[in-house]
């Protein structure tokens, strides 16, 4: 039976590690790339079964020959810092000559190509650029999936909230506003992405990944308001990787997880007393509503 291996960047973060946490439970070798070894997030990656970290630049094309040796898998998750357009055409150009047979890049939209006048948000159509470089590989791009999607495609705000008041016993609420107020420093070039995310969708209320996937029969919505996914690109996704979970298991199993490596604290704080509003939610149906 062909060994199962995945190669990951930027491991630390937290779409990465999910994966990596998730893939090495069911049995993957996993080749992970760290900026810092010492970081905590990797520190604890190290320790699990089957992977592997690579510490090393992702501008150094031998580097990269390395970290997609043997590889069948990779799930690619580029970053802001450094040059994230060239960087992301050389891991596709790296994979493709490693044989990778399945590559998936969590890419985000270019609002600006639907010709409805919306702006095009700094962060995200860099990545959509190397999304379509993807796509132009000879043996890449023949299946592309966002999976920053995940369980949105198919659940409102709302009930989002709702399954993680439950699994987290504590309430978690959604409040729209047209306006983002920013208070605190923020990373260079950061601004303009929250200026243009304020635009996009405070005042524009543009589908927030773009018409090609918040529309059509592809997409279409899921009356019950349930996380199965039937007949969306979501199931097919889940067709590939057998570590999906749903909203409320993620919320329960892996969301603490994430937070703790991260430095936070509040999944060791009491509770309060709005689980008891919960519940009396659930008994009451609402459950089925939202």
């Amino acid at each position: 039976m062909q060994s199962k291996n995945l190669a990951l960047v930027n491991a630390t973060g937290r779409q990465a590690a999910s994966v990596a946490r998730v893939a090495s439970a069911l049995g993957y070798h996993v080749q992970a790339h760290v900026h810092q070894p010492s970081h905590p997030v990797a520190v604890e990656l190290s320790q699990l079964d089957n992977v592997i970290l690579f510490h090393g630049s992702l501008e150094d094309r031998n580097f990269l020959d390395r970290l997609f040796k043997g590889v069948q898998r990779a799930f690619i998750n580029t970053v802001s810092f450094g040059d994230e357009l060239a960087i992301g055409k050389s891991l596709a150009d790296a994979a493709k000559r490693a044989g990778v047979q399945h590559y998936i890049y969590s890419s985000m939209p270019d609002h600006s190509v639907f010709d409805k006048g919306w702006p095009a948000l700094p962060l995200w159509s860099v990545k959509f650029t190397v999304e379509n470089y993807i796509r132009q590989a000879s043996h890449l791009g023949r299946r592309q999936h966002r999976p920053d999607r995940t369980d949105q495609s198919l659940l409102s705000p709302t009930r989002v909230c709702f399954l993680f008041s439950r699994a987290l016993r504590r309430k978690v609420t959604y409040h729209f506003s047209p306006r983002i107020d920013v208070e605190v420093s923020v990373p260079h070039g950061y601004r303009e992405q929250l200026q243009g995310i304020e635009l996009l969708f405070g005042t524009f209320r543009a589908p927030y990944f773009g018409l090609d996937l918040d529309s059509g029969e592809n997409m279409k919505t899921v009356e019950d308001g349930t996380d199965k996914g039937g007949g969306t690109a979501v199931a097919e996704a889940r067709s590939l990787w057998g570590g999906w979970r749903g909203m409320e298991e993620y919320a329960r199993e892996v969301f603490p997880v994430e937070e703790f490596h991260n430095g936070l604290t509040w999944m060791k704080e009491e509770s309060d007393s709005d689980l008891e509003a919960d519940t009396r939610m659930a008994k009451s149906g609402m459950d089925k509503n939202i």
